[in-house]
């Protein structure tokens, strides 16, 4: 660090450094004195609110380990009624195995953004496989959106029963996506004097198959 200020018209001596960028740390810095630091923060805090940027995005610390450290930011545009739905849906394109593999800006601790577009890269081939989220997803919708578009145009058609478990059979009006619902026996409710008393299990049956 410099002994004087970096000011032109300060002589005082420096006891900080500051960068002279706010968006990359890993920029010049600058000496300043107690007095011109001061001066300095009001004109960052103005200068923030002036600019209005949205959100801004630290490089992440060094890390002391083997390894260097990295934050990798995902960015997706998704509609939603709210934020909260928005970020539901962002996460669940995000973790969805059959998703477009996507962009993503990868910081390192110097500030630098690396633009890694995983879509280049030819991943290992495995097997398609529907996860247990996607079975809770359509459960939570209360069977109302169909599991491939989620949209809700569904038709429905009559039901079978095999055994302890119901199937109904159903369709997708907006990707013609044929799919039927899976219901299970859980108990039964007894009618006593116009009320009815409902008995069911709790136990957890465990993957659906077949």
């Amino acid at each position: 660090m410099e002994k004087y200020c970096a000011n032109g018209s300060c002589q005082n001596e420096a006891i900080t450094e500051v960068p002279v960028s706010v968006n990359k740390p890993s920029d010049q810095k600058r000496a300043l004195c107690a007095a011109c630091q001061e001066v300095y923060g009001w004109g960052v805090q103005y200068g923030l609110h002036r600019r209005s940027p949205g959100l801004q995005i630290l490089p992440p610390p060094k890390e002391e380990g083997p390894k260097s450290l990295y934050r990798a930011v995902y960015m997706i545009d998704v509609c939603g009624d709210g934020s909260h739905e928005a970020a539901r849906e962002a996460y669940e394109m995000m973790s969805d195995p059959e998703s477009m593999r996507p962009v993503l800006h990868v910081l390192d601790s110097d500030g630098a953004d690396i633009l890694v577009d995983l879509a280049d890269e030819s991943p290992a081939v495995q097997p398609r496989r529907r996860s247990d989220r996607d079975a809770r997803r359509f459960v939570s919708a209360g069977a109302t959106r169909c599991p491939k578009c989620r949209q809700e145009n569904l038709d429905f058609a009559g039901m079978e029963i095999e055994g302890q478990s119901a199937f109904q059979e159903a369709s997708c009006q907006d990707c013609e996506t044929r799919f039927y619902i899976v219901y299970r026996l859980v108990g039964f409710g007894l009618r006593l004097h116009g009320d009815t008393e409902v008995h069911t299990i709790a136990e957890d049956f465990g993957e659906i198959r077949g």
